[in-house]
């Protein structure tokens, strides 16, 4: 009777006091959904008593994990037949031994792995119902061994001291449904060049929320982030067609966003002070329909504003809801309103200084360069003079661009911000260096002023490799000083800023293709259209010619 038990609640078999045991001398191999289960030579014994039990080891082999034994487990009824406890040492996908108890029965399920730093995971299943829980506590992920080490494209996640608690509850009786209940990581390091050129160390993340997948295009999730004493609230969605998230910041002291950035992210923000409270949002929709025609518009007409496939929306007012009362020390802000010592690493690995004030050799005053000044706005930052740094509508633009191309190969960063990475940050593209780039234009705005903005700017940029500044860029590409640049000229270094490491191995021979020629022509109407040169100055540079230095002969 498999559901039979003494009255003392113990399991016993009537073996009229003969000791039986059962044992395979082989392995017993089971498959199914890509999972094979070795259960390697298998007994089962009852006592003279009895009572029975079972040994046997275990190895569960998976294509991407595998979860194997150490010596043999021991499995004993509980309350009958049909309800049997396990003990033993396991070990997951090669990671360290775990003490394991577990319990099996028609209708639930139950394991717990306790690693000898007295953390533990607590998995338990309902069959019937299709739910589970995870339950942990102090757990190092470390104990889930190759299972912890997750890697998505670049991105290296790397879990060796990492802890886990917190509850997740999954439901998939219907939809898939799944509920984090202070479900919190600690002491994650992250790898990726888009994140960082550092390592970045997540403190305590913690994350309660719930999401609610119906298919791949059908999804709902609203979840509450924490790090730092930093709360985060998202929601999002997914519909066929379309897709949403919304980020909110809820009233918080502005010190504490500072202390929150985890270590790696934005070091050279650390040290800096801000008083006050701060509110704010993020939001972007997207129609992906709309956004395909939006790409089709623009392939037949590159200069075309069709609609937004969407909506951007982005609140997060800085400079007037925070007030910083000391910069990080690695920034001297103020020194940049008077003579400055700027020193960097060129493109060719030699460390270089130049000294930015007037009178300074390469050094051009804004004054002497109202041309070129005026063809770098118009095209690289059309609204430097009536914005705070950033350009929220230029990041919309960018954004809406690049989800059309299907590629990051537009930016929207402002000549403050690209001021800002050339004199302190270096030239990754990572999200740290962005975050930090953003907050370092907002100082410069408020600290040094537009205008002196400018002329650092055009002193420092890059406009072929270790060629820096508009005037040793004017004598590398026409051996004529800055103050003595055409139109025509002065649009070309400023369409060479994008990527001039690039660029410049284009014009060697001094030559310029049709290409080039007819976007070069474009661009001195754009900049007639906003009043930089005048009608018959836009003629005169139409009808001429470049005159660019051929240099295949130089060193």
């Amino acid at each position: 009777d498999p559901a039979a038990a003494s009255p003392a609640g113990e399991v016993r078999i009537d073996t009229r006091g003969l000791a039986v045991r059962v044992q395979s001398s082989d392995t017993m191999t089971f498959t199914r959904g890509g999972v094979t289960v070795l259960v390697d030579a298998p007994a089962l014994s009852i006592g003279a008593d009895g009572k029975p039990h079972a040994s046997f080891g275990l190895t569960v082999q998976h294509p991407r994990a595998a979860l194997h034994s150490h010596g043999r487990l021991r499995a004993a009824p509980t309350t009958s037949l049909r309800a049997w406890g396990l003990g033993g040492t396991v070990s997951l996908a090669d990671g360290p031994p775990l003490s394991l108890r577990a319990e099996a029965r028609t209708d639930r399920v139950q394991a717990e792995l306790h690693h000898e730093s007295g953390g533990w995971l607590h998995l338990a299943a309902w069959p019937d119902s299709r739910t589970g829980t995870v339950d942990a506590s102090a757990f190092p992920l470390h104990g889930l061994g190759r299972l912890a080490d997750v890697t998505i494209g670049a991105l290296q996640i790397d879990a060796a001291a990492a802890t886990v608690d917190g509850r997740l509850e999954v439901d998939a009786a219907d939809d898939l449904s799944v509920h984090a209940d202070g479900w919190t990581l600690r002491d994650v390091t992250l790898e990726h060049p888009k994140l960082s050129s550092s390592t970045v160390t997540l403190g305590p993340l913690r994350l309660d929320g719930d999401a609610t997948v119906r298919s791949a295009e059908h999804l709902d999730g609203a979840a509450t982030l924490s790090h730092g004493g930093v709360t985060v609230d998202v929601t999002g969605s997914r519909r066929p067609g379309q897709a949403g998230v919304r980020l909110e910041l809820p009233t918080t002291p502005c010190q504490r966003l500072f202390s929150a950035l985890p270590d790696g992210f934005a070091d050279t923000m650390r040290g800096t002070r801000v008083q006050g409270m701060i509110d704010g949002h993020l939001e972007v929709t997207v129609d992906f329909d709309a956004a395909q025609r939006r790409a089709a518009t623009l392939a037949e007409d590159p200069l075309a504003e069709p609609p937004a496939p969407g909506v951007f929306d982005v609140e997060f007012p800085f400079r007037e809801q925070c007030s910083v009362t000391a910069d990080p020390s690695t920034v001297d802000l103020e020194g940049l309103r008077g003579a400055y010592r700027h020193h960097f690493v060129d493109a060719l690995g030699t460390p270089r200084s130049t000294l930015l004030a007037a009178g300074a050799p390469h050094y051009v005053p804004l004054s002497r360069v109202p041309l070129i000044a005026g063809a770098f706005v118009t095209l690289e930052d059309t609204r430097y003079f009536r914005h705070d740094g950033l350009d929220p509508e230029q990041i919309g633009n960018a954004l809406w661009h690049n989800l059309a191309k299907g590629s990051a190969d537009r930016g929207a960063s402002t000549i403050t911000q690209q001021a800002a990475r050339n004199l302190f940050l270096g030239l990754d593209r990572s999200a740290a260096r962005k975050l930090q780039e953003a907050f370092l234009a907002t100082r410069l705005e408020a600290v040094v002023g537009k205008r002196r903005l400018l002329e650092v700017y055009l002193n420092i940029i890059e406009l072929a490799p270790g060629v820096h500044g508009v005037e040793d860029a004017a004598q590398f590409y026409f051996g004529l000083s800055a103050d003595a640049l055409t139109p025509l000229q002065a649009t070309h270094l400023a369409m060479l800023a994008p990527a001039p490491r690039t660029y410049s191995k284009r014009f060697v021979s001094g030559d310029v293709d049709a290409a080039w020629t007819q976007n070069l022509h474009a661009q001195v109407r754009r900049l007639a259209r906003h009043r930089v040169i005048s009608r018959e100055q836009m003629i005169a540079a139409l009808r001429g010619s470049l005159d660019l230095v051929d240099r295949r002969a130089s060193p």
